[in-house]
């Protein structure tokens, strides 16, 4: 059958004549981020499986926020109405919660995407890292949400991820070899696809007995473009988050 999508990313509407599946609940990817969360994210939603959750969708829509605040006070329950909208999830604040969304949506399939070590800290060192959230305000922003957004991702990633050694690559690498480890431990085999995207379409559909998509796999968000990438999301959420709404939110 032939393969027809039309999505616009920035409203989340999405057409899809393929792998609508009544068998896979839900798609989480258990990767940090810098490992090709951003690919993943298109090839899945090229796959039918959108919308896909990533980085970038909270920062389009800030008022995500306050249920990932509940999560990161040990209530990951707060993640449920809000997930139950999307079909797949990668990338940070997702991967932190791998397990209990696991738990969450029985029926789900895990996908961790490997990429070597050295190569990843070398990667989220020159990116993620180099972002100061706690002070974090793009486009001098008087929208709360957004620096609420800046705040939680201070207190997941640099220091509840990573105990504020960012600097420490030796430490930062065994913090994700470790996290490899437990989603590995963590998830029944049959129900995780340790991914490797350099070997494109095939092990994914397979995995999720999806058709393949008639389309190039996606290889997106090089280094070069990551801070357009942020960026072009929060100059998105600013446009759409008018501060007569703040009052709904508070």
């Amino acid at each position: 059958m032939e393969t027809v999508i039309k999505y616009n990313r920035s409203s989340l509407q999405y057409i899809s004549t393929i792998n609508k599946s009544k068998d896979i609940n839900k798609i989480i990817g258990a990767s940090f981020g810098r490992t090709g969360t951003t690919s993943l994210r298109k090839a899945l939603e090229l796959m039918g499986f959108g919308p896909c959750y990533h980085m970038h969708e909270l920062f389009s829509n800030p008022q995500h926020i306050f249920q990932w605040e509940k999560a990161l006070e040990r209530k990951p329950n707060a993640l449920k109405n809000l997930m139950r909208k999307y079909k797949s999830m990668v990338d940070f604040p997702v991967c932190s919660y791998y397990k209990e969304l696991y738990e969450m949506f029985p029926g789900s399939k895990v996908l961790l995407t490997y990429r070597d070590p050295e190569e990843w800290y070398d990667s989220i060192s020159s990116t993620i890292f180099q972002i100061d959230w706690a002070n974090w305000n793009p486009e001098q922003s008087n929208n709360i949400l957004i620096k609420r957004v800046g705040s939680h991702n201070e207190k997941l990633i640099n220091v509840q991820t990573f105990g504020n050694l960012l600097s420490d690559k030796d430490f930062c690498i065994r913090i994700y070899t470790k996290h490899i480890k437990d989603v590995k431990d963590n998830i029944p085999e049959n129900d995780i696809l340790f991914f490797d995207l350099t070997k494109g379409w095939k092990p994914l559909c397979n995995f999720l007995k999806a058709k393949t998509p008639k389309f190039a796999f996606p290889y997106e968000n090089k280094r070069k473009s990551f801070n357009f990438l942020i960026q072009n999301s929060v100059i998105n959420s600013v446009s759409s988050v008018t501060l007569k709404n703040k009052q709904q939110w508070a």
